[in-house]
């Protein structure tokens, strides 16, 4: 790993940090984050009293209501999403943890056979 702490791989003519990369991968759906800030805009919008009256708007509290709960159903669907995405990442960070764990003992099992001591026979001969 180089001294600065950041690993970098040269791709198409530029270098690319481990960072960017996790970046472009965790927003590469921004669906549900532009869902959750669209229904928090238009709550504001609602909620809001400008200063300038507008002419036919309809700032009534039922309005207001509705836009607040669409918005906390929004965020509450998007805190389950994150909720699974951690899920998975813990998963597959105990998946890797097997797979080092039984490679390691698989590494253990090898050195053993190598061992001077050890001689493995592969004659067909049960006589020697």
């Amino acid at each position: 790993m180089p001294r600065n702490g950041f690993l970098c791989t040269f791709t198409r003519q530029k270098f690319v940090t481990i960072d960017s990369i996790i970046h472009a991968r965790i927003t590469n759906d921004e669906r549900p984050l532009r869902r959750v800030i669209k229904k928090f805009h238009n709550y504001t919008a609602v909620a809001h009293v400008p200063i300038v009256p507008v002419i036919g708007g309809d700032g009534s509290q039922a309005t207001v209501d509705d836009a607040r709960e669409a918005f906390i159903v929004e965020l509450e669907s998007f805190h389950l999403s994150l909720k699974k995405s951690v899920m998975i990442c813990e998963a597959e960070a105990r998946q890797v943890e097997e797979y080092l764990k039984g490679k390691q003992k698989i590494g253990k099992l090898a050195s053993i056979h190598r061992s001077p001591g050890v001689e493995l026979s592969f004659n067909s001969d049960p006589r020697g």
